[in-house]
């Protein structure tokens, strides 16, 4: 069978900033169904879920629609689970078993769940930028809130070194924000490392970290 877009939710357990945060309850919704839910109601054509806990599986399970799922019974590997694993580790794992099971992946987009504020039109958008952009990597992006330009390190160096006169003359610089990461499974086996960029606004491409960021998410979501 021919997947043309995966969509995959990596959603280990054991984090250390908030305990259990991919299934942390947000105004009484688990953080991961922000992704699942607007994921479902996207063009993506199926869903891998990895995680390395059956309880955030059997979460998982009861939200998703079976039509879309090719997670099936998989636990991700302890060995590729701790804090120093790296994403392509559970990427190739994922692509390794799909592929074991007969299935074809053109593209595929990692949709990480602590990126709350994901629409199924701006799921839409990113693929349909994926295709004119012809299938180069995707990856997506904010405005920094707090321009490194007037940064210090604690020797009073500064981080960039600004020749600017004035703002306007500063050239933009954007953070990579996790929402979205689209690969075709081409360039992602040729190891291709150059990207377009998707903008977002500030707010859209905002990640939950700590409990400082859970308080303004909570409060952000009640009025979005």
């Amino acid at each position: 069978m021919i997947i043309n877009y995966l969509g995959i939710i990596p959603a280990r357990s054991g984090s250390k900033g908030i305990k259990n945060k991919n299934i942390r309850k947000i105004n009484d919704k688990e953080c991961f169904r922000y992704t699942l839910d607007p994921l479902l109601k996207s063009n993506v054509d199926k869903i891998f879920f990895s995680t390395d806990s059956i309880e955030y599986l059997n979460l998982y399970k009861e939200y998703c629609d079976i039509k879309k799922d090719v997670t099936f019974d998989y636990l991700r590997p302890i060995d590729i689970s701790n804090d120093i694993s790296v994403s392509d580790d559970y990427i190739k794992d994922c692509l390794t078993i799909l592929k074991s099971k007969g299935y074809i992946i053109n593209n595929f987009v990692i949709l990480q769940p602590t990126s709350l504020f994901r629409t199924k039109e701006q799921i839409n958008d990113v693929l349909t930028y994926h295709k004119r952009c012809n299938y180069e990597n995707i990856k997506s992006v904010s405005f920094v809130i707090q321009t490194p330009y007037y940064m210090l390190y604690e020797d009073n160096k500064m981080v960039i070194e600004n020749k600017y006169k004035n703002r306007q003359e500063q050239k933009n610089i954007y953070i990579l924000n996790g929402a979205y990461y689209v690969y075709s499974l081409e360039n992602y086996n040729k190891n291709i490392q150059e990207f377009n960029k998707f903008i977002m606004p500030v707010l859209e491409g905002f990640d939950l970290d700590d409990t400082n960021d859970l308080l303004l998410i909570e409060s952000l979501l009640k009025k979005y």
